[in-house]
């Protein structure tokens, strides 16, 4: 448990709205008012109920609107990087010998990580996955270190793990799931699966990649704890316009997609818990 989860934890009101994002729900602040709880900002520091810990400066803990929103506008709107360049001059300097090794470390299949766009960031000694908005262009670039810890390049916005090449426009089942190594996971049984950012994060870019893709059957496969099966709730609310039907299943074994298939899960297995499971009615 790290430390902000012992804190006495308040909620964001308009009055008082979050200090990383400036929206005046959802998120948290510790009473001290020395950390922030983001639901939509990551950090490197996840916090249980699917939201990131941020630690205050003494400026940011006096409440500003009007700044807080430029800040966020500044950083989550304008397109002020080439990250599709910098991913590729990574991709480009990255061997198939290192993806190797990181598919054996994660138990995916080289494919899948190769499609995904997994690449060395020597500079940050991290692996590097490009995340993308609803028109798949690449607009951020998540980090993770091979002991796990998982971060973004500065300037990122959170966005999709969405792969080159998998049969989304052609599968008649679409699974959504969290984070690349859950996605390549499912990737590796040959199931067409979209990552998103995190277990509340995403949803207008998943409304935007859906609509692109057309309707199809959606599975939301969520880890199984509660901020995951909140946050497929929310997912299922917002895209079951967008889809034939949306049904929102968990890991039969371990606590999410790549667990599960580690302990042996197969595409016929999920796909035959995803038929058993109750179309989600909203």
């Amino acid at each position: 448990m790290t430390q902000a989860t012992k804190k006495t934890w308040l909620r964001v009101s308009r009055k008082r709205p979050c200090t990383i994002c400036g929206k005046p729900d959802w998120c948290t602040f510790s009473a001290d008012g020395r950390t922030a709880c983001c639901m939509r900002v990551e950090s490197d520091r996840p916090m249980r109920n699917g939201g990131w810990a941020h630690v205050l400066s003494a400026e940011r803990r006096t409440p500003n609107v009007e700044r807080r929103r430029t800040v966020f506008h500044e950083r989550h709107t304008g397109p002020t990087f080439d990250f599709f360049a910098l991913w590729a001059a990574w991709n480009l300097r990255t061997s198939e010998n290192a993806r190797e090794a990181l598919s054996v470390r994660l138990g995916v299949s080289v494919g899948s990580l190769r499609i995904l766009g997994a690449a060395w960031a020597a500079e940050h000694k991290a692996w590097a996955f490009p995340m993308r908005d609803g028109a798949r262009r690449v607009i951020g670039i998540r980090l993770r270190a091979d002991g796990g810890r998982k971060w973004a390049v500065p300037g990122s916005r959170n966005g999709l793990f969405w792969p080159e090449g998998i049969p989304g426009e052609r599968s008649d089942l679409i699974v959504i799931c969290e984070g690349p190594t859950d996605t390549a996971a499912l990737l590796s049984v040959e199931l067409a699966a979209i990552g998103r950012p995190s277990c509340s994060g995403g949803i207008p870019l998943l409304k935007a990649a859906l609509d692109r893709i057309g309707r199809r059957d959606v599975a939301i496969l969520s880890d199984a704890d509660v901020p995951g099966r909140l946050g497929a709730k929310r997912l299922a609310e917002e895209i079951r316009h967008l889809a034939r039907t949306v049904r929102i299943v968990e890991p039969l074994e371990g606590k999410d997609a790549r667990e599960w298939i580690a302990a042996g899960a197969t595409q016929e297995v999920i796909e035959a818990v995803i038929r058993n499971a109750e179309v989600a009615s909203v």
